[in-house]
């Protein structure tokens, strides 16, 4: 037996408050009851368990007799089992939450509680501070509303405390700069920049300054080199700039490029770092650098490139190449200047990842605790619109500090082929891509990045190649096109394939073809590579006998190319030429070739052409030519090939043998729907004209690629209406789990007071202006009128209309029902004892003519024939209540004002498509057309066309003027 134990609902005094903190003190001697009360609380979160493990004892333990002897056994007879573990601490005992002495247990118990006492503390300042630095303002209140929900029972100590609030903030913002530690972990105390680092001794930049800060050379090549190891004050080093320009920039001014070291920079003030971008920057051109928000004062400042008065004399420009040199010793404002070049498209970085120190953030002590939130109070907004959270500037070459200047130079000298190979890329494609407008935009774009610098950040041909492919895909959207590097002409770029030769065939097509005939006579021909045609030629003799004729007397084919990734183009129109008759040719494809502006039907595929770009390893994959399909029109290349059963390519060929199996029952379906529409449709004549106009459709192989039921269903539900021009005559698909709702619904004996709400509920009465009655029903019950029907609708419906001066009924919203109701509602408009025949019916199915009478009778009082009667229609209104209406029109008992009724018909039947989940309707019953046309199909046109919404508004017009004796 199990048995359950819960907390009690009611206990006596009161109950210890759940946010208060409980501290259980364990040991290696607590056992039993006292273990399961321990680790149950430890578990439900409720208390905190501290010293040793526990003796692991048993909830209840007997001591049984060994047959009658004297030998007594103790056994643990029932088990506890944790409900959130699904655990027991039996045997093993409870594992504290913090293990000591016991003897300790209490002092740690009390350092607990100091800890835990200070959380509410510690949220507070956290909260504030993040409150009022924090820079990123629309996260602040999401970020506060879960500090409030954090579960804190695993924080037994400051350090768990910090590491808690740490990952929670981290995984909420996923902003490393905002950091909550230990102020023992020396990673947490970011002060200010400004604080980072030294001061320069005496007058700021004085000439030995100046010689110390700068170190600037001409390296071979005439390449400048410039070394700074901090950044100072803006101001410092405008006013110091005539010594800057004679003494450091003068020196590199005329050189190439230019190598800036920044290995052994550990930044300083970031005021300087617009300073030194604008001299890196074209002066004529004013460029947007980056924006700044600050929280304190809660400013934003948008900073762009400076005047050459403003800077440092002359720009250095933004033509000629820089190089800028980092270590994981870059630091705070020499990141981000690293940054800004790297985001500015104006330099390429080499070296090793940057310190990811976190400039623009402040460290604030939480009082009472060792605890350091470092939170940033500044966002740095690059060019792009990306926030930069730090975390080190990746370079575009990592190399170690060391080997950096070394790489510089060997990227500097690739340089300057980047130039020719992005324009030889943008002129191959211009000359050679299949899409005119394509490839001219291509080449403009290409040229357009070079000249804003886009392609600083390659460094060698893999990483050119790459780019180039990734900005060809964008630019065109065909991921055919391609750029790689090889030291050696690719074997693609050959000429004309090898012919095999005769011994190699054999190998050739045991590699190649895969057969097999699978149940109910369906071949299977797997092939996973395109042979070039010379090479299928020369197997010919051998292919057919050991794969075409094992094939060619199957009743079906399934060809595998799931695996197939391409080869020759050239060999498809003579494998699609064993597919169709000899005679007339078929247009497979057209071929249209960009190199001469040609279109060819029926002629290869296109086969991606390498050329090489000028002298260099790179080579571009250009597609020449375009396959326009025979039917369509558009090209397969760019988007692939879309099935017309979309499946994992796992179950492929099971649903293509469930094809094979349900095609070869389409002939039968096909036959059945004609036969049943030949025999039951309402109108014979044209029911064998479709039935026989079908089977010539199916004949011509209309069908052949319908894939599912579902498709046959709507492709005959759609021919069925054209060739009858019948909408109500369709084919419909009902799947499996629908047919529990299908059936016959059997007509039920309504008792008096059921009816009586019926009637209540779906007849809306009213009385207009100038005594106008208003009728509205949407509907036409499942019942016939009956003499105690006609009780009921005088009663609590009639009555309350009977006696106006004219009646507006309207069946703008009635879509039909049962025309059983129709003679009996048709009786109160004509007198009690006037007897008229209101329609013929017939009914296909048992060949007869029913004629349709008022009953006479029925009402007590009907509704005067002097009386003005009009009804609404609009395009919704069907089936019943179209008969309704034609009978009132036909007979001139009242005006029609709206729109064409929607051209139902009468009772339809539903026949089942034997062995199918198709379900033939069609209509069985039509009126008698000698007393005039039918409304079937057509619909029943009004005598006063309006919009429907109009309609109720036009009646009461035309009512009011009759009544005031205007008409």
């Amino acid at each position: 037996m199990t048995k359950e134990f819960w907390t009690m609902p009611a206990l006596p005094g009161k109950r210890y408050g759940k946010r208060k903190d409980l501290i259980i003190l364990i040991s290696k001697r607590t056992s039993g009851a006292a273990e399961g009360l321990a680790y149950a609380l430890k578990h439900l979160h409720r208390g905190i368990v501290v010293g040793e493990r526990s003796a692991g004892g048993s909830v209840n333990i007997e001591k049984l007799r060994i047959g009658e002897s004297k030998f007594f056994i103790t056994v643990p007879v029932a088990r506890s089992i944790n409900p959130i573990t699904g655990q027991s601490w039996e045997v093993s005992g409870v594992s504290p939450c913090v293990t000591g002495n016991a003897k300790d247990a209490v002092d740690k118990a009390k350092s607990i509680v100091r800890v835990r006492s200070a959380i509410p503390t510690v949220l507070q300042s956290v909260s504030d501070v993040i409150t009022r630095f924090y820079s990123f303002t629309d996260r602040v209140p999401a970020l506060l509303h879960h500090l409030t929900s954090i579960d804190f029972f695993s924080a037994i100590s400051e350090e768990d405390l910090a590491a808690k609030l740490n990952y929670e903030i981290q995984s909420l913002t996923e902003d490393p700069r905002l950091i909550i530690k230990m102020a023992t972990d020396t990673s947490a105390i970011i002060e200010d920049s400004a604080k980072l680092t030294r001061t320069l001794e005496g007058p700021p930049y004085h000439e030995d300054s100046v010689d110390w800060v700068f170190k600037a050379s001409i390296l071979p090549g005439n390449t400048g080199y410039l070394r700074f190891d901090e950044f100072g004050e803006a101001s410092l080093l405008v006013e110091s700039r005539t010594k800057i320009i004679r003494k450091v920039l003068d020196s590199i001014r005329g050189t190439e490029n230019l190598i800036v070291d920044l290995r052994s920079n550990t930044g300083g003030p970031s005021e300087g770092v617009p300073l030194l971008l604008s001299y890196f920057h074209d002066p004529s051109l004013p460029t947007h650098l980056y924006t700044m928000y600050s929280r304190v004062g809660n400013t934003t400042a948008e900073f762009h490139t400076l005047p050459s008065p403003s800077t440092l004399g002359t720009h250095y420009g933004s033509k000629r190449g820089v190089y800028v040199l980092t270590s994981h010793h870059t630091a705070t404002s020499a990141e981000e200047f690293a940054y800004l070049m790297q985001s500015l498209h104006r330099a390429t970085i080499i070296g090793e990842i940057t310190a990811g120190a976190l400039l623009h953030s402040r460290s604030f002590p939480v009082e009472g605790t060792d605890i350091v939130i470092t939170v940033p109070v500044k966002n740095l907004i690059d060019n792009n619109g990306e926030c930069w959270l730090g975390g080190g500037v990746v370079p575009d070459a990592i190399v170690l500090a060391e080997e950096a200047m070394d790489r510089a130079f060997e990227i500097i000298a690739f340089h300057p082929e980047v130039h020719s190979l992005v324009e030889g890329t943008g002129e191959l494609v211009e000359d050679h891509y299949a899409i005119t407008e394509v490839a001219v935009n291509v080449g403009k774009v290409l040229r357009s990045k070079w000249a804003e610098g886009l392609y600083r950040s390659v460094v060698d041909y893999e990483s050119l190649a790459s780019e180039l492919t990734t900005d060809l895909h964008d630019i065109s959207g065909d991921h055919r096109l391609h750029v790689f590097y090889s030291d050696i002409e690719p074997d693609t770029f050959e000429g004309e394939p090898k012919i095999p030769t005769a011994e190699e065939l054999g190998y050739i097509i045991n590699d190649l073809f895969k057969t097999e005939i699978l149940p109910g006579n369906v071949g299977y021909l797997r092939y996973d590579m395109m042979a070039d045609v010379e090479t299928v030629r020369a197997l010919g003799p051998q292919l057919v006998k050991l794969v075409w004729n094992k094939l060619v007397n199957t009743d079906t084919l399934i060809i595998d190319m799931r695996y197939n990734t391409g080869g020759y183009s050239t060999s498809i129109p003579l494998l699609c030429s064993y597919f169709f008759e000899a005679e007339p040719p078929q247009h497979l494809y057209t071929l249209f070739d960009r190199s001469t502006a040609t279109m060819t039907e029926v002629t290869t595929l296109p086969q991606d052409s390498g050329a090489e770009i000028g002298d260099s390893p790179m080579y571009a994959s250009v597609p020449t030519q375009a396959v326009l399909s025979a039917v369509t029109g558009k090209v397969w290349s760019v988007s692939g090939v879309e099935p017309h059963v979309a499946v994992p390519a796992n179950d492929a060929q099971t649903a293509a043998q469930k094809i094979i199996r349900f095609r070869s029952k389409i002939p039968s379906v096909v036959q059945m729907a004609g036969s049943l529409v030949a025999d039951h449709y309402a109108y014979p004549l044209i029911g064998a004209e479709v039935a026989e106009n079908l089977m010539d459709l199916a004949k011509k192989g209309h069908y052949n690629m319908i894939n599912s039921e579902a498709e046959l269903g709507s492709k005959l539900s759609t021919d069925l209406t054209e060739l009858s021009r019948d909408k109500n005559l369709k084919m419909v698909y009902v799947p499996e789990p629908s047919k529990a709702f299908l059936g016959l619904v059997h007509k039920q004996i309504q008792s008096p007071e059921t009816l009586a709400e019926l009637i209540t509920v779906s007849f809306h009465t009213d009385v207009l202006e100038n005594n106008i009655g208003y009728l509205r029903f949407d509907t036409f019950g499942d019942f016939e009128v009956t003499a105690k029907v006609a009780e009921l609708l005088t009663e609590h419906v009639w009555s309350k209309i009977v006696n106006t001066d004219a009646l507006i009924v309207d069946l703008r919203y009635n879509t039909g029902g049962s025309i059983a109701s129709v003679p009996g509602l048709c009786s109160f408009f004509f007198g009690v004892n006037q007897k008229i025949l209101l329609d013929k019916l017939y009914n296909r199915s048992s060949d007869t003519t029913v004629e349709m009478w008022n009953p006479s009778g029925f009402a007590a009082e009907t509704y005067d024939s002097e009386k003005r009667v009009i009804i609404l229609a609009s395009g919704a209104t069907a089936g019943a209540a179209e008969e309704f209406v034609h009978i009132l029109k036909r007979l001139g008992r009242a005006t029609i004002v709206g729109r064409v009724t929607g051209g139902g018909s009468h009772s339809t039947g539903n026949f089942h498509v034997n062995g199918t989940n198709l379900y033939l309707s069609l209509p069985v019953v039509r009126s008698d057309t000698s007393q005039g046309p039918s409304w079937e199909g057509v619909g029943v046109g009004p005598h006063i066309p309006v919009p429907a919404e109009a309609a109720l508004d036009k009646a009461k017009e035309i009512l009011n003027q009759h009544l005031m004796g205007m008409e």
